[in-house]
């Protein structure tokens, strides 16, 4: 079966997505979910973010990139939501940028994600980064927080 637009929208545009049924249309989703990244809705745009983080394929991850650049803030947020769910791979390629943006939500985000990635094989050098934030993130909050997920670990 050929996914469609149509496809990836019945799945996001309810308040409770199906993201359960958007990651299941799997690969031939993506495209659909990086125009919905681009696109003028930032709640589409985050809700397609997180469906992508769910999607554990290659093209995934260039969703996932597209929305850790994005302009607005609660589409980098999905972003760093959305790397807690996504591979080990996919995650280290967004979440070093997301440790470090300008907005104090987004890295709030970030730092948990990483966390839980931290953890696993291949999440060394997110380890790493994360004792950095723990140690020179401008928001006393943070670097509470980055410690005290790393404690565990």
């Amino acid at each position: 079966m050929a996914v469609k637009m149509a496809d990836v929208r019945a799945a996001l545009d309810p308040d409770e997505p199906n993201y359960e049924a958007a990651s299941a249309l799997g690969p031939e989703a993506v495209p659909f979910l990086a125009q919905l990244v681009r696109g003028q809705d930032l709640l589409l745009a985050a809700k397609a973010t997180y469906a992508a983080g769910r999607i554990h394929s290659g093209p995934a991850i260039r969703v996932l990139e597209a929305a850790a650049a994005h302009a607005d803030p609660s589409v980098r947020v999905a972003a760093a939501g959305a790397a807690g769910s996504a591979t080990v791979e996919q995650a280290i390629r967004v979440l070093p940028r997301l440790l470090t943006d300008a907005d104090s939500g987004v890295r709030r985000i970030a730092v948990q994600s990483a966390a839980v990635k931290a953890g696993q094989r291949g999440g060394r050098g997110l380890r790493e980064q994360l004792r950095t934030v723990g140690e020179n993130d401008p928001n006393p909050a943070i670097r509470n927080l980055t410690r005290k997920l790393t404690a565990r670990q």
